[in-house]
């Protein structure tokens, strides 16, 4: 069972390496304080050193024998790939049909994908979490979200 884990170490600190690298290319200090490349500059070394402990740990370490349960079963799959595919319409969405309408329709997709509430409740809860968060990053935070056709 190490393989799996040395791989994922060696993408994680690849990753890390991309980030410091374009963070090293940002103004690290500005003359109002830590610039643009203050923060990823180190989460890209926190999360390098993670992904070498990571590393360190399943070369060195004894193996696990790999549980019989690794793998998703059929409806782990079919949920994972839900789920996935609720991701990729939402991001393709967002921009034309607008924040509130396309996290009501996630929102719901991931409810009946994870949920096991009423359908009253669902509602409810999608609803809340679209209309209420485009309210509060709009109109209490003043971040601009993606208003689209409706």
């Amino acid at each position: 069972m190490r393989r799996p884990y040395q791989v994922t170490a060696l993408l994680c600190l690849s990753l890390a390496l991309f980030v410091g690298w374009n963070a090293v290319r940002l103004r690290y200090y500005t003359s109002l304080g830590p610039g643009p490349g203050f923060f990823p500059l180190w989460l890209a070394v926190l999360f390098g050193l993670l992904a070498l402990a990571m590393l360190f740990h399943a070369t060195w370490s004894v193996p696990e024998a790999m549980k019989p349960d690794f793998y998703p079963s059929r409806a782990g799959a079919m949920r994972v790939g839900t789920i996935l595919a609720l991701l990729l319409v939402a991001a393709l969405a967002i921009e034309a049909v607008g924040f509130r309408l396309t996290m009501l329709a996630f929102n719901l997709g991931m409810m009946g994908v994870f949920g096991r509430r009423g359908w009253i409740e669902t509602v409810l809860i999608s609803v809340a979490g679209s209309f209420g968060a485009y309210y509060v990053f709009v109109d209490f935070l003043k971040i601009a979200l993606p208003e689209g056709i409706f």
